[in-house]
């Protein structure tokens, strides 16, 4: 599944688009794609309970609404943490120890996508400006996530970090983790005035 003058093999879309993992280009990342592939990814490399299913999408949605909520922070800064992970939709969600056991080509290849994007939204400035701040959000969310879906409790050095106050992990559907990020996006982008990009459901 190659393609003259693209770099690499391509990836079906959801939307029944081609995505080229090593040649990502903005024209082909589309957020209800993001979401269809967050929303069928599963956080922690699926070694979590098979009862408690708990997807990127869902993770992703809790911190952009802390973020915005709890927290007060400006829409696109609230927008920038709900894609803090969009290139997981993509590319799946590796632990940290797979990423760090395949070395750099995965996180060059996520890191590249995920700026791509950005750019696309014209969102760059405010995810650099933020981006510490997104981090720590995403570092004290694992302790209360671990609690939801992990069936023992072995120590973790992420145990460190103050859970966030008032999170809830619902380990909903795929369709409802899918809808909520959706809807997320459109409520951060109206609140920051920008026009939202069409969606589907």
């Amino acid at each position: 599944d190659v393609t003259e003058g693209r770099i690499g093999e391509w990836q079906t879309t959801s939307l029944g688009g081609r995505f080229y993992p090593a040649d990502p280009r903005p024209e082909e990342m589309f957020i209800s794609d993001i979401a269809n592939g967050c929303a069928l990814d599963c956080r922690y490399s699926g070694q979590g309970r098979v009862d408690r299913y708990y997807s990127v999408a869902e993770h992703c949605v809790h911190i952009a609404r802390y973020a915005m909520h709890r927290r007060q922070w400006p829409a696109q800064a609230a927008l920038a943490a709900l894609l803090h992970d969009a290139s997981e939709g993509w590319y799946n969600d590796l632990s940290r120890a797979v990423k760090h056991a395949v070395g750099e080509g995965y996180e060059r290849l996520e890191a590249r996508a995920q700026a791509m994007l950005y750019e696309k939204l014209g969102l760059t400035r405010v995810a650099q400006e933020w981006g510490a701040a997104i981090k720590s959000l995403d570092r004290r969310i694992v302790p209360l996530e671990k609690a939801a879906i992990m069936r023992t409790k072995l120590p973790w050095a992420f145990d460190q970090f103050k859970p966030l106050e008032g999170v809830t992990s619902r380990c909903g559907s795929q369709v409802q983790a899918k809808k909520e990020f959706l809807d997320t996006y459109l409520l951060c982008r109206s609140a920051a005035g920008m026009k939202p990009e069409e969606v589907v459901y």
